[in-house]
């Protein structure tokens, strides 16, 4: 389905081609009802496109550890990354994400591992990942 503007009228336009038609079916869409950028559903309505998901951002480590300190939580999550655990005692994963986060500046807004760890202890990660 092709969706065409022209001299401030929507048309949509539905292809492909169906036998014994003129190779088009062409009706126009009120005015107003249809944004530019949004889908055609099979149905001969529209839908929004979908949300694009916010820009994430950089949260400097300090700023992570004192809002666990300030949540309580700061215990929780060492115990969590099991920041005093000997090297053999920690997974291949484990050991990644407590080395990316000891050895980082800062840690993305957006980073699913970060979340889990944070939401596993109760703290709320967009408040300690906040800007």
């Amino acid at each position: 389905m092709l969706i065409l503007v022209m001299y401030g009228a929507v048309y949509e336009i539905n292809t492909p081609i169906q036998p014994g038609t003129d190779g088009f079916d062409v009706r126009e869409v009120p005015d107003g009802s249809v944004q530019q950028g949004w889908i055609a559903n099979e149905d001969g309505t529209f839908s929004a496109p979908p949300t694009p998901p916010p820009p994430s951002w950089f949260v400097q480590v300090t700023t992570v550890i004192d809002r666990l300190n300030s949540a309580g939580k700061l215990r929780d999550f060492c115990a969590a990354m099991k920041i005093g655990s000997l090297l053999g005692d920690l997974s291949d994963s484990e050991l990644v994400t407590r080395e990316m986060f000891c050895r980082s500046a800062s840690i993305q807004s957006d980073d699913a591992s970060f979340r889990a760890i944070i939401t596993g202890i109760g703290a709320d990660p967009d408040t300690i990942l906040a800007r």
